[in-house]
């Protein structure tokens, strides 16, 4: 990943270890100067979200909410997650 905001934000999601238990997969897709992150859950689990939205608080404290979109998915919105092809794979336990 080059260097920049994406870079930033993903070495903070990486520190993030205990708000990524759950967690199947984590992408950063870095458009223009918009960074989108996109959470991919392993259960549809309600702690589960209590703690990545935290983390997404953190995230916009810290980087700022302009040019920030934080994207989760269970399971069961997998078909609305869209092509990842261009971003770039953070964590993927998945595999």
């Amino acid at each position: 990943m080059p260097e920049g905001r994406g870079r930033d934000i993903a070495r903070r999601i990486q520190e993030s270890s205990a708000a990524l238990d759950g967690v199947d997969a984590v992408f950063v897709e870095v458009t223009g100067e918009l960074v989108s992150v996109y959470f991919i859950l392993g259960v549809d689990d309600i702690d589960q979200f209590d703690a990545l939205f935290e983390l997404e608080e953190q995230l916009i404290a810290d980087f700022g909410r302009e040019h920030l979109a934080v994207h989760s998915f269970t399971p069961d919105l997998m078909s609305a997650l869209p092509s990842l092809s261009g971003a770039y794979t953070i964590i993927d336990r998945r595999r």
